[in-house]
């Protein structure tokens, strides 16, 4: 089962993807403060997959500042009890990571020019010495 959601103008669109169960029968809801939300939720056909299996979903449109009232409750035969599964939104760091890294190398690369810079001015300004 995998939640997903995308957040547009403050609103967020909550999706519950059950991928490769079997049999087809599955129970898809979107709870709110452990509510069943029927009227609020769309569901998905149940799909069969090329190996046999199925796919099915159901999604919920929410305010994004109440994504953690939001969870997915899945009951399907494999399932010693239903599952409940929450949206937890993946933190992106590479473009943090990427900044970092390259404002370390500007510095780096900035002490080097000054150093470079400073010992080509000290050779020229130094008087020459006759051998």
């Amino acid at each position: 089962v995998r939640v997903s959601g995308k957040e547009s103008h403050g609103l967020l669109t909550l999706s519950c993807r059950a991928h490769g169960f079997y049999p087809p029968s599955i129970a898809i809801n979107w709870l709110r403060k452990g509510r069943v939300q029927a009227q609020e939720t769309k569901w998905g056909s149940t799909v069969p997959n090329s190996d046999g299996t199925y796919h099915a979903w159901a999604s919920i449109e929410a305010l994004a500042a109440e994504k953690d009232e939001y969870q997915c409750r899945v009951e399907h035969a494999s399932l010693p009890e239903p599952g409940l599964f929450s949206w937890e939104p993946q933190s992106n760091l590479l473009p943090i990571i990427i900044g970092v890294v390259v404002a370390v190398l500007v510095v780096i690369v900035a002490i080097i020019g000054f150093v470079v810079w400073k010992s080509r001015s000290g050779r020229r300004g130094s008087p020459v010495i006759p051998a």
